[in-house]
């Protein structure tokens, strides 16, 4: 006998319903229309599968190709959007062939099982990932463009298991010195808590409320990007599209860097700051005035404690003759990006790449 449904059930089952064709619509009407580049599984000496896309170019000019890494809960889209907010696409129509990276957890890299931090992505990622994209590109070395976290992961790498396989760094927005902002810490205070004890899954939230960002500005919205820098419908694409789960051991690491002023490893045995700054390896730097999450004093302080023989340091803000304050996020999906910041990383890696015979 089937027992019928109580009011409470019924008032459930709508909603769910309800909720189920709003994020369907969502979906639907708030996607990234260009397609991903080709897509290539790389197996990780510990058995984890990482994604990387290739977007070789239509003329190849440079020997190097280069590869691209996100930060904090976004996937390889926000490396490799639509063309004109697009780095890759900058990058390929330079005559570079691009490589946008899925860090485990993270976009067509996420799964099930356990646990891991940024020490994973540096020693287990970025090694898989360099050796496929050297032997798929006959290039001995290769530039590396991270944003924020994959800035850092980069830098990490550079000095320590990526160590000769590099020929530059280019990091937009990477607080090698971490800033104090007291709506951050308790955000990853509350991250910890949401995402114990695997992840913090933000996908389905973010593509749910696509429809109402960039029409009002959210709580916290000038943490992670300058909102007026950003036009609502890219702001509405990167709510559906670009955001990522976020990985509990990735957020606590990230908590010890921020309550420390630290960039180690988990155990505290790495200096990962110290490793960086004695790189000799071309660098570039680049920050927004009005960064919250890498202050743009903080890549300074970077900027002026490298050891490095070849670094460059580019502010962008209307202080340093800019259309606008650059934030965090804005750095690649600012009004002003495609026109003040790409040309800038474009030109730096062509001074540095090796140009192939024609």
């Amino acid at each position: 006998m089937t027992l019928p449904l109580s009011p409470l059930s019924w008032t459930l089952l709508v909603l769910g319903l309800l909720a189920g064709a709003w994020t369907l619509g969502a979906w639907r009407l708030y996607r990234l229309r260009e397609a991903p580049g080709r897509h290539l599984r790389v197996r990780t000496a510990d058995g984890w599968e990482v994604a990387v896309f290739q977007r070789p170019p239509r003329v190849r000019r440079f020997a190097e190709p280069v590869v691209l890494a996100h930060g904090l809960g976004v996937t390889h889209r926000f490396m490799d959007f639509e063309p004109r907010w697009s780095l890759a696409h900058a990058l390929n129509d330079a005559g570079f062939e691009t490589w946008a990276v899925d860090f485990r957890g993270t976009g067509r890299s996420g799964r099930w099982g356990k646990g891991h931090g940024v020490d994973e992505h540096i020693h287990l990622d970025v090694p898989a990932v360099l050796e496929a994209v050297r032997r798929e590109s006959g290039a001995a070395q290769v530039l590396w463009v991270g944003h924020s976290l994959g800035g850092l992961i980069g830098l990490a790498a550079a000095g320590g298991p990526a160590a000769g396989q590099l020929k530059g760094l280019v990091a937009l927005g990477s607080p090698l010195f971490m800033g104090s902002h007291p709506v951050l810490a308790r955000a990853l205070l509350l991250g910890l808590l949401l995402s114990w004890p695997f992840r913090l899954r933000l996908s389905w939230v973010t593509l749910a409320a696509a429809p109402v960002v960039g029409r009002w500005v959210l709580p916290m919205a000038d943490v992670v990007m300058n909102p007026a820098h950003v036009p609502p419908p890219v702001q509405r694409l990167l709510s559906a599209e670009v955001l990522s789960s976020i990985s509990h051991g990735v957020l606590r690491q990230l908590s010890d860097w921020f309550a420390s002023g630290q960039f180690r490893s988990r155990d505290g045995a790495v200096d990962y700051r110290a490793q960086a700054l004695r790189l000799d390896l071309p660098l570039l730097f680049c920050a927004g005035t009005v960064d919250h999450l890498a202050p743009a004093e903080g890549v300074v302080r970077a900027f002026e404690a490298s050891a490095s023989s070849d670094k460059s340091l580019r502010v962008f803000g209307c202080a340093h003759g800019h259309a606008m304050d650059y934030g965090h996020g804005d750095l690649c999906f600012g009004t002003g990006a495609p026109t003040e910041l790409f040309p800038v990383v474009r030109q730096w890696l062509e001074a540095r790449a090796t140009t192939v015979k024609q």
